[in-house]
């Protein structure tokens, strides 16, 4: 699924891998600038540090998940994590990104 903005497909949700590209990343697709701001960050991450989740947050993620080890494990979170940002959640009307 993805969002149309008058000039562009945009992303329903942006997956991040959890490390330092990504909060560098986040800061992009947050900043005051940036076309992404109505569009839900999720950091995927092994980390389980207080301070990456905290750094997550404050950078402007929407959720921070902890991926499982077990691939089937792994693979039915993102199943989940999917059917949640793009079945269940309502993202933004097109006028977002105008």
């Amino acid at each position: 699924m993805t969002l149309r903005s008058s000039r562009h497909t945009l992303p329903s949700c942006l997956l991040n891998p959890r490390s330092q590209d990504a909060q560098a990343s986040l800061l992009y697709t947050r900043g005051p600038s940036a076309c992404f701001f109505a569009i839900p960050v999720v950091m995927l991450t092994s980390s389980r540090e207080e301070r990456d989740l905290l750094e997550s947050y404050k950078l402007g993620a929407n959720a921070y998940i902890q991926k499982p080890v077990e691939y089937d494990s792994f693979r039915q979170a993102v199943k989940q994590l999917g059917l949640f940002w793009l079945v269940v959640n309502e993202p933004p009307p097109p006028s977002a990104f105008q």
